[in-house]
């Protein structure tokens, strides 16, 4: 389990294909990042959760199944791409985002990305599927982000991104076009599959 608040972002190193498989091999930013992480920890990666299959000091490598590449965007990452990256939540930890389970529904695409004033307005356009599980001031992870929706109009979704989520995330490098992970909130789809099956 993830909390949605970004820890670091990585450079991505390296990107091997292995059939229709990856490897990744990423940098992370901050310096202490990788301090307790071993081999099976997970890490999410743009909201993705992946199991560590080795690390050192400054980097680690994780293996991303042929499912995971079809359904986010890591199978658009190229080598020099910033990725957010989270390590998984302690029991005791605080619990600033929402419960992110690293298990990302679909991706959408970025609409509008500019500054005003003083934060930053996002406008994703989000697959028609999911449309039903959101809600004005509800959450939303989106590339393991966790933010709060503020309006729906038709299938297009408005954020507004404060300066500290500008800075210490990948989002200064989102272009119009670009696809971004998404994960619904649980709760949400848990409410829906029981109203849907009473």
């Amino acid at each position: 389990m993830f909390t949605g608040i970004i820890e670091s972002i990585g450079k991505l190193k390296q990107k091997t294909r292995e059939s229709r498989n990856m490897n990744l091999v990423i940098r992370p930013e901050a310096g202490d990042f990788l301090k307790d992480i071993r081999k099976g920890a997970s890490i999410a990666v743009n909201g993705v959760c992946l199991t560590v299959t080795s690390s050192s000091r400054s980097e680690f490598s994780a293996f991303v199944s042929t499912e995971t590449s079809q359904v986010t965007n890591l199978n658009d990452a190229q080598p020099g791409d910033y990725l957010n990256l989270e390590r998984s939540l302690k029991l005791n930890s605080r619990l600033d985002g929402h419960l992110v389970s690293g298990h990302i529904d679909h991706t959408a695409l970025v609409a509008q990305i500019y500054k005003m004033n003083r934060d930053y307005r996002l406008n994703l356009r989000l697959p028609p599927g999911f449309l039903k599980y959101i809600v004005p001031k509800g959450s939303l992870a989106v590339n393991g982000i966790s933010l709060t929706i503020v309006r729906k109009v038709s299938d297009i979704l408005y954020f507004v991104i404060i300066p500290e989520t500008y800075q210490n995330t990948n989002i200064p490098y989102l272009k119009p076009g670009e696809r971004v992970n998404i994960e619904i909130d649980m709760i949400a789809k848990y409410v829906w599959n029981f109203v849907k099956n009473r």
